[in-house]
Parts: C-alpha cells; sequence; structure tokens
C-alpha cells in the first residue's frame, strides 16, 4: 500500500514538473521551431513576390548558393572575422578581469578604471561605427597621426587588405567589456582558500593561475566562447554602417548577401535557404566545439 501511494505521489510530481515545463515549450514552439519550420519549407520553393506565387524547386536553391563564388566570399570573411573576434574579446576581457580583481594601491583608481572600462558598452553598434568611420577617415584623427610620425596615409576602410581587420577592431571594443564582466564575476566566485592553498604548496603566480584559475573558469570560458561565436558569425549592423561589405568585398558577411538576396532583390528562396546553411553552421560548428571539449576533458 505505502509503495502505491508513494509511486502515486511521484507520478503527481513528475506531472506537475511537465505541466510547469508547458509554457516554456509552448514558448520555444512559438518563436522558434514554427518560424523554423517555415524558413525550411521556403527554403525548398522558388517564391515570387509580385504575383505571390511559389514553385517547389527542392534542393536547387541550396546548390545555387554553394555554386555562387559570393558566398564563399562571404562565408570566409564571415570565419575570419568570428575566430578573430573571438581571440581579441577573449584576451582583452581576461587580461582587464585579472586586472579588476586584484587590489590596488589606490582604490580609487580602480574604481576610476571600471569606470573608462565601461564606457565602450554605452554606445550602440551604428554609433559606435559613425565615430570610428570618423576617426578613420583620410583626413581623420587617425591618419594625421600616422602622417605626423610615418609621413603615410592608411586606408582603414579603403584597402582591401586591413579594412576586415579595422572593423574587427571596433567590434572587439565594443563588445569586450560584457565579456570581461562575466569572466571577472567567474573570478569572484573562486574561493580564496584555493589560492591560499596552492600558495603554501609552493605555487607561483603563474602556476596559480594554470592549476587554480583556468580549471576553475574552463566552463565558463566554453559558454562564452560559444556566444562569442554564434553573435558574431552572423554580425551585420557594423560592418554594414560602415563599409556595406566593401571594398572589393573585403568585409562582406553572410548576413549582406541574405539582406541584397532577400530584401533587395526578393529572392526569398535564396535567402531562406542561405538562413539555414547558417543556422547549420553554427549547430555543426558547436556541437564540435562541444565534442572537442568532452574529449579533452577525459584525457586530462
Amino acid at each position: 500500500m505505502k509503495g502505491l501511494i508513494s509511486r502515486g505521489i511521484q507520478a503527481n510530481k513528475r506531472l506537475t514538473g511537465y505541466l510547469l515545463f508547458l509554457p516554456v515549450l509552448l514558448f520555444l514552439l512559438a518563436i522558434f521551431i514554427f518560424p523554423l519550420t517555415v524558413i525550411i519549407k521556403q527554403s525548398l520553393f522558388q517564391i515570387e513576390i509580385s504575383t505571390q506565387t511559389e514553385q517547389f524547386v527542392g534542393l536547387q536553391n541550396y546548390i545555387t548558393i554553394f555554386k555562387d563564388s559570393l558566398f564563399h566570399t562571404s562565408l570566409k570573411n564571415a570565419f575570419v572575422f568570428t575566430i578573430t573576434t573571438i581571440i581579441a574579446h577573449m584576451a582583452i576581457g581576461w587580461v582587464v578581469a585579472l586586472m579588476l580583481s586584484r587590489s590596488w594601491p589606490v582604490e580609487g583608481l580602480r574604481s576610476l578604471f571600471k569606470s573608462i572600462i565601461l564606457i565602450p558598452w554605452i554606445f550602440s553598434a551604428p554609433a559606435a561605427a559613425l565615430i570610428f568611420k570618423i576617426l578613420y577617415h583620410p583626413q581623420g584623427f587617425l591618419n594625421y597621426f600616422t602622417m605626423s610620425l610615418f609621413n603615410t596615409r592608411v586606408g582603414f576602410l579603403s584597402d582591401p587588405k586591413i579594412a576586415l581587420f579595422s572593423v574587427l577592431a571596433i567590434n572587439a571594443w565594443k563588445d569586450f567589456v560584457m565579456y570581461m564582466i562575466l569572466i571577472l564575476g567567474g573570478l569572484q566566485r573562486i574561493p580564496d582558500s584555493l589560492f591560499e592553498a596552492a600558495k603554501l604548496d609552493g605555487c607561483t603566480g603563474i602556476q596559480s593561475f594554470r592549476y587554480v584559475t583556468l580549471p576553475m573558469m574552463k566552463y565558463l570560458t566554453m559558454i562564452l566562447i560559444l556566444i562569442d561565436f554564434v553573435t558574431t558569425i552572423n554580425h551585420f549592423d557594423l560592418i554594414w554602417v560602415m563599409t556595406k561589405g566593401g571594398p572589393l568585398r573585403s568585409t562582406y558577411l553572410p548576413g549582406f548577401l541574405i539582406y541584397e538576396k532577400g530584401i533587395q532583390r526578393f529572392d526569398l528562396g535564396y535567402a531562406t535557404s542561405l538562413s539555414m546553411i547558417m543556422v547549420l553552421i553554427v549547430i555543426v560548428v558547436m556541437g564540435l566545439y562541444i565534442l572537442m571539449s568532452k574529449e579533452s576533458e577525459e584525457h586530462v
């Protein structure tokens, strides 16, 4: 009898859990699953906006995309931009977070530094783009500086060799603050007793960082890298305001191709197919990254 009652209570608890989860499931279906199914369906059709007709073409849109050299160029730029941005965000975020996690001789100076560091975060991407577009101008401050020191002007946004890295620098400057704050929060949650134990064992500062800080921050850093990858590979606004993909497509990203095909030329079949490809790329890269992280953990 008691067993039946306990099983009944457990069943009620499970049912209550499912009922509590139901609103979240419906919300996910409404904002993610349903739109995704619509995009998958549209990617298999050639859609004519003028006549509001659809013609089933199967995988032809995907074949067209993979044959498009502009897609290859945009994807290459996207991976260069994304990987370099992640490295910059993590490097700057870690350095600044480590500086702020330590005590300073003058606490007021540390507070002032915190305030200055947060300034980039107040700018929206278009605002930051407009400011640096002025600074990058051939007659702007940065070129005045290069002319004074090296007697030469730099085409920050007009030279295809450096244009992508010029906009990348702005993206790194503007967005590293979020990652720095999250890393700083993680550092402050590490118990001081671990560092004291490491010090008693004769560990130097570098050894404490390697054997205490890094292992304790591993999972947070993994999550931050994934977030950075997802948000950066689909970047649009900052680069669009500054270069619109130029010069010579050197800053052209997949988001620009989706915008031009879907919004400007009304080729919705091509645009939705490209959107699906980008979704799949994100899912595959995230899956491989998580799998590699788990394998490396098992070998430690």
